[in-house]
């Protein structure tokens, strides 16, 4: 358990913005200037990156694919539905 740990990301403003991301599931852009607040106690993050270009067939398989999309992950649409 722990407390503090915000997403800092840089919107475009003089200050970014803090994001509460505890337990949450959170999109952004990695590319751009990010880190997290101070905190204290245990904190776990997962990270996910994914690499995707439309004129590629993914190499996953299509029951890889459905079971991705089940768990919440935004698949593109133009490399997802290729058959693998």
């Amino acid at each position: 358990d722990y407390s503090g740990g915000w997403l800092w990301l840089d919107d475009g403003s003089k200050l970014g913005r803090a994001k509460n991301i505890r337990n949450k599931w959170f999109k952004f852009d990695g590319r751009k200037p990010h880190c997290v607040t101070p905190f204290s106690g245990r904190r776990y993050t997962l990270v996910f990156f994914t690499y995707s270009n439309p004129k590629m067939a993914t190499a996953l398989s299509q029951k890889e694919q459905l079971y991705l999309r089940e768990l919440g992950f935004p698949l593109p649409k133009e490399v997802c539905c290729h058959a693998a």
